[in-house]
């Protein structure tokens, strides 16, 4: 995945997505390896654009976050402008 930059994951309904990018979130947040593979620290910015912000803060603690990461959270529907807010929230971090 590029330093800096957007990816985007996609697979079947229920095969993990959700686990899968909660969790490199958190390896990425924290410079953490992932995967085995090394990670470079920095803010995190998670879309989840159909959930709810207490389920995927829930499922970070869970995983063990402690509060000090940085990822920035948006949940509900893609904003109208969404890559420009996208690019101002990378930006912003």
């Amino acid at each position: 995945m590029p330093w800096g930059g957007l990816s985007v994951l996609a697979a079947k309904p229920k095969v993990g997505k959700s686990t899968f990018a909660r969790n490199l979130a958190l390896a990425v947040s924290r410079g953490e390896p992932f995967l085995g593979r090394a990670t470079h620290q920095g803010p995190v910015v998670y879309l989840g654009l159909e959930e709810k912000r207490s389920e995927v803060e829930s499922h970070l603690r869970a995983l063990g976050a402690d509060g000090s990461e940085v990822i920035h959270i948006h949940v509900g529907m893609a904003p109208r402008d969404a890559l420009i807010a996208l690019r101002a929230a990378i930006m912003h971090t």
